[in-house]
């Protein structure tokens, strides 16, 4: 006996072969095999073809439905980066913005040729001795400073004589540390003495 490999007409694809019939198992055919004549006789099963119809409408269905899901996952990561990029951008203007600020003000904030930046409040001066103020302040470079008596001491048990009463920079007695006034800038030292 001869064999022979049968291949499905519908399909093309391999037959399985019981008893005298081929059958084939992906589209449902059925083939009965005459082997006097050699002869094949068809019998199509259509219930089963149309199941399988309906089978790859929903397979393609489901494949364009997951396409869809695919594309979309992929535009909602496309717009994540672009927000992703967009808050790294702001974030480094902010940085470059801070530093160019900073550098600005360090800048405006440094004394310049013929100013001096005070080391302290005009606060710190008081009570201090009033020949020390004044000492202190022509080191720093001050040279028209003018000086004035408060006579308002009765004991000087609690405030002392010669102590400052306060220090004005071209009439600001309330200057901050890092204020800056030109060298020429008019100095008053006004102290506490007795009164006559």
């Amino acid at each position: 006996m001869r064999k022979v490999q049968l291949t499905c007409n519908n399909c093309g694809a391999k037959l399985d072969v019981k008893e005298n019939i081929a059958f084939c198992s992906y589209c449902g055919e059925k083939l009965l095999i005459d082997d006097g004549n050699k002869t094949i006789t068809h019998n199509y099963n259509y219930t089963h073809v149309k199941r399988d119809e309906a089978h790859i409408r929903e397979s393609e269905r489901k494949e364009k439905v997951r396409l869809q899901e695919l594309q979309n996952e992929e535009k909602q990561r496309q717009r994540d980066h672009r927000t992703i990029y967009f808050i790294f951008a702001i974030l480094i203007f902010v940085m470059l913005f801070s530093i160019g600020m900073s550098i600005y003000y360090s800048y405006t904030e440094s004394p310049k040729d013929g100013e001096i930046k005070m080391p302290c409040a005009a606060s710190d001066y008081k009570g201090e001795q009033y020949e020390e103020v004044i000492q202190e302040l022509e080191d720093l470079g001050f040279y028209n400073i003018e000086i004035a008596e408060k006579k308002d001491l009765i004991t000087g048990w609690i405030t002392k004589e010669d102590s400052v009463y306060k220090v004005s920079i071209n009439g600001d007695s309330s200057f901050a540390e890092g204020d800056i006034f030109p060298k020429d800038a008019e100095v008053m030292v006004t102290y506490h003495t007795f009164k006559d």
